[in-house]
């Protein structure tokens, strides 16, 4: 019974989680992430990390960076539309961006040297 018990309890207790990415950067990545980013007209939102990922193009029209109230850290937002003029504006995890040269997408975090993980390579579009 004991074991039926942790069992029950285990199963009611698993969360999903999502990638360990970076939702917060330091001033100073921050800037220079929006520095990046608007440079690109579009970009691909995506997390690789995630079971459920769906991957959505944005053509941006505005980036910039939030302060949050813990330890000086910052979020980035970004504003657009999707490929179906559906306007999006959110607060990205810099391992969900990527970039986009000829037909492929690669990771913003990598290309700004930052220590996250993406969970993927360059990837064909």
């Amino acid at each position: 019974m004991r074991t039926f018990t942790f069992l029950l309890v285990l199963l009611f207790s698993v969360t999903v989680v999502k990638a360990d990415g970076v939702p917060t950067l330091s001033k100073a990545d921050a800037e220079i992430a929006v520095e990046f980013l608007e440079e690109q007209q579009e970009i691909i939102l995506f997390c690789a990390c995630c079971d459920d990922a769906e991957l959505t193009k944005v053509f941006l029209s505005w980036v910039h960076t939030e302060p949050i109230k813990e330890d000086g850290q910052y979020q980035l937002m970004i504003e657009g539309t999707d490929i179906n003029s559906k306007p999006i504006k959110e607060t990205v995890d810099v391992t969900q961006l990527f970039f986009i040269v000829g037909n492929k997408a690669y990771s913003v975090s990598q290309a700004l040297g930052l220590n996250a993980d993406p969970c993927t390579g360059p990837f064909k579009l």
